[in-house]
């Protein structure tokens, strides 16, 4: 009776433990890097500039984040389970300039 009383709460938690993973490439025209950037600044703060590259990171407690800017292209990573950060991330996505 334990075995299957254990046996039924692991199977019901780990839908609810597992990770997101998400990663998006989208190319992105040169004109438009500066509103790219903006959009970004606008959810995720300040960004960490290297070479021709802006980088926003972030690990939380529960998610990990990589958004890098380049002039050309625009790279996401997100792992987590935190379900506001990823509709933060997917919503992101959708408002990036091409």
């Amino acid at each position: 009776m334990k075995t299957l009383l254990l046996w039924v709460v692991l199977c019901t938690a780990t839908p609810l433990l597992s990770q997101t993973k998400l990663s998006y490439t989208l190319s992105v025209t040169i004109a438009n890097s500066q509103q790219n950037r903006e959009i970004i600044q606008e959810n995720f703060g300040a960004a960490k500039k290297h070479k021709n590259t802006y980088v926003w990171e972030k690990y939380g407690p529960a998610y990990h984040y990589k958004i890098r800017l380049k002039p050309r292209k625009v790279i996401i990573r997100y792992t987590g389970k935190a379900k506001q950060m990823e509709r933060k991330i997917k919503a992101l996505r959708k408002r990036i300039l091409h």
